[in-house]
């Protein structure tokens, strides 16, 4: 593990889950994961499409930092489409370090069927 200034024995492991559906449309979530009191670092997110109706073949996938005023987007997906599958994998080693005041949003360019969901799994470890 990267040296983050913490002892490997603060440092607790952080699973955070969170759900885009076919209502969230086209429109930036509000902050789906947000840093520790300390900072969280993510190591991996995993998007899985729900059960039918499917994800459409193409559909893109924005993930983007929030730091309380602006939200930019530094990672994308174009998903494979498809029902019960992943549609994506960020994984970040130990670089994407969350500042205590930062988040992380989603934001769907093109937007689900009527009643599509993705499940959305954060892995990481909080100082």
């Amino acid at each position: 593990m990267a040296n983050s200034g913490t002892p490997a024995e603060a440092q607790v492991p952080f699973v955070a889950c969170a759900q885009l559906t076919s209502a969230t449309g086209t429109t930036e979530t509000s902050s789906l994961v947000s840093a520790g009191v300390n900072g969280t670092r993510i190591t991996e997110v995993r998007v899985v499409s729900g059960s039918e109706p499917a994800v459409a073949p193409g559909t893109i996938l924005l993930l983007k930092l929030y730091d309380g005023t602006t939200s930019r987007a530094f990672a994308s997906a174009v998903c494979p489409g498809g029902a019960d599958l992943q549609q994506a994998l960020f994984s970040f080693g130990n670089s994407l370090v969350l500042p205590n005041a930062a988040s992380l949003r989603m934001q769907l360019r093109t937007g689900l069927p009527s009643g599509g969901v993705l499940d959305v799994t954060f892995y990481g470890v909080s100082f």
